[in-house]
């Protein structure tokens, strides 16, 4: 589980779920997408569209300025 050492900063919300950024306690930033925000009658599209965000994410691994994946799953992509 990521703790944080500073309140996180919302970088967007909408029906999908949210996103933040947040520092964790060695001082590294992290994005996070919290698919588990999303709301109740979107839930499936948001997961669906969170595995779909993951895999892309993990084929461009090594591409200049995309980030790596650290954690996926239980509704939630760091």
């Amino acid at each position: 589980a990521l703790s944080t050492v500073s309140e996180p900063a919302i970088l967007k919300r909408d029906l999908f779920g949210s996103v933040r950024l947040e520092t964790a306690p060695d001082g590294t930033r992290r994005v996070v997408r919290e698919v588990a925000d999303a709301r109740w009658w979107l839930g499936w599209l948001a997961r669906w569209l969170a595995r779909r965000e993951v895999a892309a994410l993990r084929r461009a691994a090594g591409t200049p300025a995309v980030p790596r994946v650290l954690e996926a799953g239980r509704g939630r992509i760091v």
